[in-house]
């Protein structure tokens, strides 16, 4: 299976920013930029979490802090 254009740019992205394997990496980011790749949302949502995941695997963490903006809502 080929990699998506979106999994590509994520590795080369990773690799300028020196992210290496069992490293600890927080990413503070929106990922809705992943929709404008080709594929599908869930398709690039999968590439983007594995490719982390891959990249600072077997003993780095991941972390991923999530809100909704629900909580500025009354």
């Amino acid at each position: 299976m080929l990699r998506s254009e979106f999994s590509r740019e994520l590795e080369g992205v990773l690799d300028k920013l020196d992210i290496q394997s069992n490293q600890d990496l927080m990413i503070h980011s929106d990922i809705i930029i992943t929709a404008e790749y080709e594929g599908s949302l869930e398709e690039n949502l999968n590439a983007f979490f594995m490719g982390l995941t891959n990249r600072v695997s077997p003993n780095g963490t991941l972390i991923v802090p999530s809100f909704s903006m629900s909580y500025t809502q009354g």
